[in-house]
């Protein structure tokens, strides 16, 4: 229960980070000529990374175990909101959210945790608490980050970047869990990728 615990506590802390770019996305995107249709393109760009970047982490999550894949992806997260905040180019700035969406692609993983560290009778209240910390998360992080982006508009990429460390930390307490393995497909591995490349092909710097 307490590894449970740690869990949804690191989840709150992510869901933060994540919830405080949302306010100053525009900002930083107006600061680098970009308009309307690049910001729907970055959020575009962030969910397609991390729905096709998912079925290969929860291969990497079965044979590694979860809890190593999950502080993985908060890295990856942290490592891409950190280059957002130092980007100086709408292509440097698609780099920096697609790595952001790449590391958001282990919260299968993540959820999958929460199931092996549950009894099975207790199971369905875990995952509704799951929700619980993911929403909560979601919540505060906009709040945060507009104030945070009031003193300084990139602020709070830094601000994300410093949660999911300390949310990956905080991770890996919990004691690793392995599941049944299972082999990633070479096609769909090419297939994300082909997609990716086909996304960045529409960047104008």
């Amino acid at each position: 229960m307490r590894g449970l615990v740690v869990l949804l506590v690191a989840l709150v802390i992510h869901m933060i980070g994540f919830g405080m770019v949302i306010p100053v996305m525009p900002f930083l995107l107006r600061e680098l000529g970009g308009d309307a249709a690049a910001q729907g393109f970055l959020v575009s760009l962030f969910s397609q990374v991390q729905l096709l970047s998912a079925p290969l982490w929860g291969a990497l999550a079965d044979r590694l175990g979860k809890a190593r894949i999950v502080a993985s992806g908060l890295l990856l997260s942290a490592l891409g909101n950190a280059a957002a905040c130092f980007s100086n180019s709408l292509f440097s700035l698609a780099v920096a959210r697609a790595a952001a969406g790449l590391g958001g692609g282990t919260i299968g993983a993540l959820q999958a945790l929460v199931a092996d560290l549950s009894p099975p009778e207790r199971r369905a209240s875990s995952m509704a608490l799951f929700g619980m910390a993911f929403g909560a998360g979601f919540v505060l992080g906009p709040v945060l980050g507009g104030v945070a982006g009031n003193i300084a508009p990139r602020l709070p990429f830094l601000m994300a970047a410093a949660m999911s460390v300390a949310a990956a930390a905080v991770v890996t307490r919990i004691p690793v869990v392995r599941g049944v393995q299972w082999m990633f497909k070479l096609e769909l591995g090419l297939l994300s990728v082909a997609v990716l490349f086909l996304n960045f092909s529409f960047i104008h710097v």
